[in-house]
């Protein structure tokens, strides 16, 4: 259920710095299950800054899946391009609650399926065409609706949609993450020109690459033999994942001012970075091999396993093993997938959504205590209403609650 980002590619040998750590104390979580349309599995894949998800889930039998919303505590069906039984994805959410993704929208004539982007705007899923190809995929949007994905002749290209209209970028590959700036990253195949008069590339690297005004640069690799962005946050930060060593197992990196920072793996084979948000914090995975991972938060300079990180009144906390993180926003709020491991949903695999429990800025028994954390949280989020939603309460009422509980100790 992880993003699709593998590379082979030349070995190019660069040094793989590690980032400083710091030593704050990291979060804690709550969980919430976004459920299924009735099968009995679900993923989610981009979440937005008022804690609203995409992904895509299944129906009963599950041999269906559609892309959908989750917020205010229910799943809506975005529904398929096309028929109600052409499956479709969500891959990434505005603010604005536009959704892009993917949808079936029919069958070759050898039985496969046939893919087309979409962006799902004011109800309505909207086709993005192919640009002339065969298929197309969209893979992430931002809160401009443009759309960045790839589409597919006899290769894959890039494509950014912007204003109604499909442009390549120039690179082969894949866009998996853009931002408010219409910057890219993503995976691309470089291609190296042997020398005259040999007409035809000699090597092809494999790489991560950011999509700045115009052109497309290599961001190299941590040593090994190739390299793939996932997501790009409002600074150009990129996450997303290389190898350190020929044929060698992949590391999450966070690239940060033209430099490629192994993020390690926390004594794991692997790890490959998924999510990131304008503070830096990093989403993804970590594991022996590719079925056997747990979900991790690179947060403050320190990785963490985010299933030591549950707060251990949750319901949930040990029921549930978190295999990787997907998207993170600036709240912190992180879209996960998970396995159930007892009870009645064993071994289902869940999208959840996990919400920092919130530290409150008054202190505890003084008379204040109450005032000054509603005041801060206002502050922070621009009114109360906006705390509670980013902090994940169903109601403002339910913040109230919380943080009389926290100021009587």
């Amino acid at each position: 259920m992880a993003k699709n980002i593998v590379f082979t590619a030349i070995v190019a040998l660069i040094s793989c710095p590690l980032l400083a750590t710091a030593h704050a104390e990291p979060p804690l979580y709550t969980i919430t299950d976004l459920g299924t349309f009735g099968g009995t599995n679900s993923i989610g894949t981009g979440i937005n800054a008022s804690g609203q998800v995409t992904g895509d889930a299944t129906f009963p039998g599950d041999t269906v899946h559609h892309a959908f919303i989750h917020s205010n505590g229910s799943l809506r069906d975005l529904g398929a391009l096309g028929a109600a039984t052409n499956s479709s994805v969500g891959s990434g959410i505005n603010d604005s609650r536009d959704v892009a993704g993917s949808s079936v929208i029919g069958h070759d004539q050898n039985g496969n399926a046939i893919f087309h982007a979409f962006l799902y705007h004011n109800g309505v899923m909207h086709d993005l065409g192919t640009n002339g190809g065969i298929d197309s995929g969209a893979e992430a949007i931002n809160n401009h609706d443009q759309v960045t994905g790839s589409y597919i002749d006899t290769t894959s290209h890039v494509f950014i949609y912007s204003k109604g209209a499909i442009q390549d970028i120039g690179a082969i590959g894949t866009g998996f993450g853009i931002n408010d700036s219409g910057e890219i990253t993503g995976g691309y195949v470089d291609l190296i020109p042997c020398a005259p008069p040999l007409p035809l590339p000699c090597l092809a690297l494999n790489r991560a690459f950011l999509y700045r005004n115009g052109v497309v640069q290599d961001l190299g690799t941590l040593g090994g033999d190739g390299s793939g962005g996932a997501a790009i946050n409002a600074l150009g930060e990129i996450t997303g994942t290389s190898s350190l060593t020929p044929n060698g197992f992949n590391h999450a990196f966070l690239c940060r001012d033209g430099v490629m920072y192994d993020l390690g793996t926390l004594g794991e084979n692997l790890s490959e970075g998924y999510g990131i948000n304008d503070k830096g914090e990093v989403v993804g995975l970590i594991g022996a091999n590719e079925g056997n991972t747990q979900a991790f938060v690179y947060d403050d300079g320190t990785m963490y396993d985010l299933n030591k990180l549950i707060a251990p009144t949750d319901p949930l906390a040990s029921t549930v093993k978190f295999v990787q993180g997907l998207a993170i926003n600036n709240t912190g709020q992180i879209a996960a997938s998970g396995c159930y491991t007892s009870g009645a949903l064993n071994s289902e695999c869940h999208a959840f959504r996990l919400d920092p429990v919130p530290v409150f800025a008054g202190t505890p028994g003084k008379a204040n205590c109450h005032g000054q954390s509603v005041s801060a949280l206002a502050k922070q989020y621009g009114g109360v209403n906006n705390a509670a939603a980013a902090l994940g309460f169903d109601s403002v009422s339910a913040l109230q609650n919380a943080i009389m509980a926290f100021c009587e100790g």
